[in-house]
C-alpha cells in the first residue's frame, strides 16, 4: 500500500512539474511576448512568480518522493547495491539530475528571466528602440530555459533504464 501511495505521489507531482515547466514555455511565455511591449514586464514578473512559488515546492516532492520510492519502498538499501547495480546507478543519476534541474530552474532560469523582466533600460521610456536587447536577451533565456528541459528528458531516460 504504501510503496503504491509513495509512487503515484511521486508520478503526479512529477507530471505536474514537468507538465507545468512546458506549458511556461510553449505556451504562456509565447503568449506572453505577444503582448504590447509595455505590459510584458509587469506581465512576465507575475508569470515567473507564480511559477517560482508552485515549481520550487513541487519539484522538491518530486526529489523526496523519488528517495524514499528508491530507498524505504524500493531495493536500495545499502551504497553497494547504489554504486553496483545498473538501476542503483540510473536511480542515483536521476536523482543528482533532479536536484541539479531544480536548482538550475531556479537559479539558472527563474532569477536571470526576473532580471530582464524588471532591467529598466529593456523596459524604460525608449521601448522601441531597446526591442533589439529584449530580442538578444530572449534568445538566452530561452537557451537557459533549455537545460530545464534537458534535465527532464535525462531523468526519463534514467528512469527508464531502472524500469527494464
Amino acid at each position: 500500500m504504501g510503496l503504491y501511495l509513495v509512487e503515484g505521489i511521486h508520478v503526479f507531482l512529477a507530471t505536474l512539474w514537468v507538465g507545468g515547466v512546458l506549458f511556461v514555455d510553449l505556451v504562456a511565455f509565447p503568449l506572453l511576448l505577444r503582448l504590447p511591449p509595455e505590459r510584458q514586464s509587469q506581465a512576465g514578473q507575475m508569470l515567473m512568480l507564480a511559477a517560482d512559488r508552485f515549481f520550487v515546492p513541487i519539484g522538491a516532492l518530486v526529489i523526496v518522493s523519488g528517495m524514499l520510492r528508491g530507498t524505504l519502498f524500493g531495493p536500495i538499501n545499502s551504497t553497494a547495491f547504489l554504486l553496483s547495480t545498473t538501476y542503483g546507478r540510473a536511480w542515483l543519476t536521476a536523482l543528482l539530475v533532479a536536484i541539479a534541474t531544480l536548482l538550475w530552474g531556479t537559479f539558472g532560469v527563474f532569477r536571470p528571466t526576473m532580471r530582464f523582466f524588471t532591467a529598466p533600460s529593456l523596459w524604460g521610456a525608449n521601448q522601441v528602440s531597446a526591442w533589439t536587447q529584449r530580442k538578444k536577451a530572449l534568445r538566452g533565456l530561452m537557451l537557459r530555459e533549455a537545460g530545464e528541459v534537458v534535465g527532464f528528458l535525462i531523468i526519463l531516460g534514467a528512469m527508464m533504464i531502472m524500469g527494464s
